[in-house]
């Protein structure tokens, strides 16, 4: 387990993107990841935007955090192909599949872990987490394991 002060080091000036479609859920957890961290935090509300912002900005965020009940539309879900069964409980796992084909790490924090698919490919072990348990500790920890290869 990494301590707290190397998590700093991890973390410290890298870039984190939120996907949520309601960003009200996570506060205040972006603001305090960016102040004890040193991170960056963008919050985006739709699935197409996370995946265009991440397509085009240069750079990217080096890590995504999303939600997996996002009510997307389908004009959000264009241009996701991935096989997944889509209900309103888990379209975030669209980008969650689009990101881990991308080789972008990610996680998932949201309020509905159960909605989760494992019968994808390359979905069998994700990190989920709970919005309304994670602790700003633990969401850091988890994060820096992802920017971390091999760790």
């Amino acid at each position: 387990m990494m301590t707290d002060t190397e998590i700093r080091v991890v973390l410290n000036g890298k870039r984190i993107l939120f996907v949520d479609d309601t960003p009200r859920t996570l506060a205040p957890i972006p603001g305090d990841l960016a102040k004890k961290y040193g991170v960056s935090c963008d919050i985006v509300k739709e699935l197409a935007t996370a995946r265009q912002r991440m397509e085009n900005r240069d750079p990217p965020a080096h890590a995504v955090v999303l939600d997996l009940n996002m009510n997307a539309t389908a004009a959000d879900r264009k241009g996701f192909n991935t096989g997944l069964k889509v209900t309103h409980m888990n379209d975030g796992q669209l980008l969650g599949v689009w990101l881990a084909e991308k080789k972008i790490p990610y996680l998932y924090l949201t309020a509905v872990q159960e909605a989760f698919d494992y019968q994808l490919p390359g979905q069998e072990n994700p990190v989920i987490l709970s919005k309304f348990t994670v602790s700003l500790g633990q969401l850091a920890g988890e994060l820096a394991k992802l920017l971390i290869p091999g760790l």
